[in-house]
């Protein structure tokens, strides 16, 4: 079953926003709760520190009350904005308020001969009552109302951040996100419009992310690809109707003459002789097509054999010399030396004979077609010369593309089908190289250079 459809967007918007607000009501919850604790202590050690102060001034309380006003009144201004009040029990007279009298009461800062401290329930008052001196017991009372409202207006001030922040977060990351959509869009319907594998597509977005870029590179490269693809299976198409053609109808139309009219039995012999040729041929164009089907799959294993490659050619090739002696072409095998060679058997014959049969395929009757394998030190040496009409200088790296069709020679295209892009991978595979040049009997000569141990060999026998 598939999921519900969702939105990356919405979503990334929504974790955005979630993690943003986490992260400021956090911050601003512990810088609150931080400021009001250091409020709170200070207003707590602020009736301490007072009458500590009042200590160093017990004589004020022999003086008249205008001295001990005077006093209390500048220690008040030293802690502003705080109100305070005052209240002193003289042991010798009477009860002496000043200040904030209006925060003096029987409980706060206490009664005659009461020592201690402590806060109401509001958290806005401290008092504290000792006695000072011999003569006087002073109670203090402090009211930081003043002080809570300023921290009440700065929490009140941090919620409203906390909102616009917030706020501003969600518009920006809905702003980011729906953009990275619209790119993203814009890509999936520039992918969407592509109709024809093979039209040329231009999947750049302007101004678009790297991130995004990098994934338009990517279905770029993938459309490349399947381009590529399409055009190598349209050309494989075409290539294999024109490999199996041309013997299916030599096939269909010699049978046809056959059959016209009664003919001698040695007229039929060679007509099925002929057939059987054009049966072989059809066979070799098939291997040929397998084969290249197979050539990029890295999992297949290629058996790797000792053999002498100039024996093997003898028997292989004499197919190619009967064909050669029927069309009057002159058909000549020649081996020197040692030939023997450690690599994938099958592969390295079709090679030499693939190169064999095109260079007879593009003789003239009365021609000759030579073919050389020489043994050397640490390489073989196979050389195919034609009188064919050769290869133009500017076509002999395209001729190993399979299915390549050059310009057109003595009123007929020049197809080199797949045999020389076989010919080509198995001397690579090999680790040898293939070259072509100009024949001195007028044609295409065609040189194979084969080490005697192929490179594959040699990496496993770490040598």
């Amino acid at each position: 079953m598939t999921g519900r459809p969702w939105s990356l967007a919405r979503r990334l918007s929504g974790l955005f926003l979630v993690s943003i607000s986490v992260f400021v009501i956090g911050i601003a919850g512990v810088t609150a709760w931080l400021v009001r604790a250091s409020v709170s202590k200070d207003l707590d050690g602020l009736p301490h520190e007072e009458l500590v102060e009042l200590r160093e001034h017990i004589g004020l309380f022999q003086e008249p009350r205008e001295a001990l006003e005077r006093k209390f009144d500048e220690l008040a201004q030293e802690h502003t904005p705080c109100a305070f009040a005052w209240r002193v029990w003289m042991d010798d007279g009477p009860v002496l308020d000043f200040g904030e009298t209006s925060l003096l009461t029987d409980d706060h800062p206490g009664k005659r001969e009461q020592e201690g401290s402590t806060a109401d329930a509001s958290g806005t008052l401290r008092w504290k009552t000792e006695r000072v001196g011999d003569h006087a017991l002073v109670g203090v009372v402090i009211d930081g109302a003043r002080r809570f409202e300023l921290l009440y207006r700065y929490e009140g001030y941090a919620m409203v951040l906390i909102a616009a922040a917030i706020l501003l977060a969600f518009g920006v990351a809905t702003l980011v996100f729906r953009r990275v959509s619209k790119v993203l869009a814009e890509v999936a319907a520039r992918a969407r419009a592509v109709k024809d594998p093979g039209a040329e597509v231009d999947m750049r977005i302007p101004d678009a992310p790297v991130e995004i870029q990098e994934v338009s590179e990517a279905l770029r490269e993938m459309l490349e690809n399947i381009r590529g693809e399409t055009q190598q299976a349209r050309l494989f198409t075409a290539g294999l109707a024109h490999e199996l053609r041309s013997p299916v109808q030599n096939l269909v139309g010699e049978t046809e003459v056959a059959l016209i009219q009664d003919r001698d039995a040695a007229t039929y012999r060679e007509v099925l002789r002929s057939n059987l040729d054009e049966l072989r041929s059809l066979g070799d164009a098939i291997d040929n097509l397998v084969t290249i089907c197979s050539v990029g799959d890295r999992q297949r294993t290629r058996a790797r054999e000792h053999f002498d490659l100039a024996a093997e050619a003898e028997l292989r090739l004499r197919r190619e010399g009967q064909i050669a002696e029927r069309h009057g072409i002159h058909f000549e095998l020649e081996t020197r030396g040692d030939c023997r060679l450690v690599g994938d058997r099958e592969a390295l014959l079709r090679a030499v004979r693939n190169i064999t049969a095109n260079a007879i395929q593009w003789s003239e009757r009365g021609a000759r077609v030579e073919v050389r394998i020489e043994g050397r030190d640490d390489e073989l040496i196979v050389t195919v010369d034609d009188a064919g009409p050769g290869v133009p200088e500017e076509l002999r790296e395209r001729i190993y593309e399979p299915f390549f069709r050059g310009p057109s020679a003595r009123g007929r295209r020049i197809g080199y089908g797949l045999g020389l892009a076989l010919a080509r991978t198995a001397v690579e595979e090999q680790g040898g190289t293939i070259s072509i040049d100009r024949s001195p009997l007028g044609g295409a000569r065609f040189r194979l250079a084969l080490p005697r141990r192929s490179s594959s060999v040699l990496v496993a026998a770490g040598r």
